[in-house]
């Protein structure tokens, strides 16, 4: 299992209220794509439906740039998400444990689901169910036995040996966020 960070970097914003803030409806999402295109079919499937049966969801989309990492996401990984990450106001706001890896690519999904976005394409996706909470990144960085001076540079990466408060189980260490740092399951559009 793999634990990743997805540190979005300044302006982005748009991205957490679309796809973290707010859980997401299937149905929109299909309404939106093109009849009998491959994406819509996706959305449609029974694979979404069973891993989201009450119709919500939280997606995750990286660029070309970021294949590599993606290409090692898996069925159970968890992903953090940090907006911001400095030794004096950097968070990570976000985390889900991964629930599908479709291993195709979502370009016009991605502009459904980030509009705002300009001329940029997500097109590798992932999904989960989010939990919101806040950890400073400098007690973040000292639970999982990192430099609090780290900069992932505004990419999506994966963390290496992280240590998760003195265990290397990422799952007692999600307990602790959900005691100390508050975090829970986003609520539904």
């Amino acid at each position: 299992m793999n634990t990743f960070l997805a540190h979005l970097g300044a302006g982005t914003s748009i991205d957490l209220d679309y796809t973290l803030r707010q859980s997401r409806l299937i149905r929109d999402v299909v309404r939106s794509l093109p009849r009998g295109s491959e994406e819509r079919a996706y959305f449609e499937s029974d694979r979404m439906q069973k891993a989201f049966p009450d119709g919500t969801f939280n997606v995750w989309g990286v660029p070309a740039g970021a294949k590599e990492p993606f290409d090692r996401t898996n069925l159970g990984d968890v992903v953090l998400f940090s907006p911001s990450v400095s030794r004096d106001g950097g968070c990570v706001l976000f985390f889900g444990i991964v629930k599908l890896v479709p291993r195709m690519e979502f370009p016009k999904a991605s502009r459904v689901l980030w509009r705002e976005s300009g001329p940029m394409v997500y097109p590798h996706l992932f999904f989960f169910d989010a939990e919101i909470g806040m950890i400073t990144w400098y007690n973040f960085m000292r639970d999982i036995g990192y430099s609090p001076d780290w900069n992932p540079r505004g990419w999506y990466v994966r963390l290496d040996r992280p240590a998760y408060r003195g265990t290397h189980n990422v799952f007692s260490y999600l307990d602790h966020l959900r005691t100390n740092a508050h975090f829970k399951r986003v609520a539904s559009t």
